[in-house]
């Protein structure tokens, strides 16, 4: 989770007077993981972010964003007791102690101006814990927990992870469920509107290239080589899409990866020269980000 996240979260049990004990058992949760949420060691799932911003009677976007002042720590038993959590709450409380003093509106008043203008800037985060992007009050953020969205425009909350969908306070267990409430997702809007790509997606490409695989090993005993031809069904696919969908950031990401991926295989399978040739794979990812930055750069310089 992102620490100002976490921060936020800690700032909104302590201005509610609980302990993290006492919120614990509120959530039906224990003390251990309200305190690693706390310290960003871990995320609350999307029922726990919907319990806790009905707790606190705030929406789930004031509840990550919204800034609250410090309350004061009232129970001795919302300190963990770990050294790491220890130091962490002992120093909060001393600040939160300090707030009677007369400098501390100031200093308060400052910090807030700080972390509102915080709030305006773009945020990017990629680490062992997964994948952050924050757009003003909008955010994305990918982990080992699932994927999640927040939409402030729309206030909508969406979180796709291993229990399922959930969609603002609804939940489906798969996405089958889904379109059926939300039809219009169901297929590309490309689709939709060009037969071309229909057919396209219909032709049955990959019995073709099997079967040229097989003719053109029986004839030339290349029968290494002509794997190469299983490359041609995502190309197939990946063109197709593009036909659909019109997105020139989907089809560079996609041709750039086949591509990189048959050279790497030609050069380390065929010719025996792995070396230096893996470089090319870390290459994709980097192609793939700017790809997609590139579309979303004239996706917004597009008229709506």
């Amino acid at each position: 989770m992102n620490v100002d996240v976490a921060n936020r979260l800690a700032r909104r049990r302590r201005a509610a007077g609980l302990s993290q004990e006492a919120l614990a058992e509120k959530l039906g949760v224990t003390r251990q993981a309200v305190s690693k949420w706390e310290r960003s060691e871990s995320s609350p799932d999307t029922d726990n972010l919907i319990a806790l911003a009905n707790l606190y009677g705030v929406s789930l976007d004031d509840l990550l964003y919204a800034e609250i002042q410090d309350a004061a720590v009232e129970n001795d038993d919302s300190i963990d007791v770990d050294a790491h959590n220890e130091s962490t709450e002992n120093a909060t409380g001393s600040a939160d102690t300090e707030a009677g003093e007369p400098n501390a509106q100031s200093e308060n008043e400052s910090k807030s101006n700080s972390e509102n203008s915080e709030d305006k800037k773009d945020n990017f985060h990629i680490g062992p814990d997964g994948i952050f992007v924050r757009d003003g009050r909008d955010h994305v953020s990918i982990s080992h927990e699932g994927i999640h969205v927040i939409d402030s425009k729309k206030g909508d909350t969406v979180h796709v992870g291993w229990d399922g969908i959930h969609v603002n306070d609804q939940h489906y267990d798969n996405l089958k469920d889904f379109h059926k409430e939300f039809p219009q997702y169901t297929n590309c809007k490309g689709d939709k509107k060009s037969p071309v790509a229909k057919a396209w997606m219909r032709f049955p490409f990959p019995v073709l290239a099997i079967l040229a695989y097989i003719l053109i090993g029986l004839a030339t005993n290349m029968w290494l080589q002509g794997l190469f031809i299983v490359f041609t069904i995502p190309i197939y696919y990946i063109i197709g899409t593009f036909i659909g969908t019109r997105s020139i950031s989907s089809l560079v990401s996609g041709l750039y990866s086949t591509g990189a991926i048959a050279w790497f295989c030609y050069m380390a399978f065929v010719l025996n020269q792995p070396h230096p040739a893996w470089v090319v794979l870390l290459t994709i990812p980097l192609v793939c980000a700017l790809a997609a930055w590139a579309g979303h750069v004239i996706g917004k310089r597009k008229p709506s």
